[in-house]
């Protein structure tokens, strides 16, 4: 649908992106902005079970639908540097852990195929931090 953003009206559909700009958004310090939608509310409204197996794999299509969106539209417009949010996550749900690590899974799979010269992830919290950097680490991941 069309939502209002700080940043003007934007229109976007579950799993995919749109970008804002080029305009001034001095508090980001960048030239434009890419939104992306995840397939479940960041607010924690959306719950799936843990052993909803239909459900996790539409939640792991959409997020990858949706960070492909954003990459490809970061790609065409020469964006080099991009932060991503945790989509898709609610603290306390049952599968908040499942669907960190799923989407940041897909985001490091799906960043290897961009012009990306640096992906940075924005947690939610200190907890949050923690968790994605035991992840990072447990995969293998370099991180500066």
């Amino acid at each position: 649908g069309i939502s209002k953003t700080k940043w003007g009206l934007a229109k976007c559909g579950t799993g995919n992106a749109v970008i804002v700009g080029p305009g001034n958004y001095d508090e980001l310090q960048v030239h434009c902005v890419i939104l992306a939608v995840g397939p479940l509310s960041p607010v924690g409204e959306d719950t799936i079970a843990a052993t909803d197996e239909d459900s996790l794999h539409y939640v792991k299509i959409m997020m990858r639908s949706c960070i492909r969106s954003a990459l490809i539209l970061a790609k065409h417009s020469q964006v080099q540097s991009i932060a991503f949010p945790t989509l898709t996550t609610s603290l306390g749900c049952d599968t908040y852990e499942q669907t960190l690590l799923m989407g940041l899974k897909i985001l490091v799979e799906e960043a290897k195929h961009s012009d990306l010269n640096k992906l940075h992830i924005v947690a939610k919290n200190e907890e949050e931090s923690s968790k994605l950097i035991g992840m990072a680490i447990d995969m293998g991941l370099m991180m500066t």
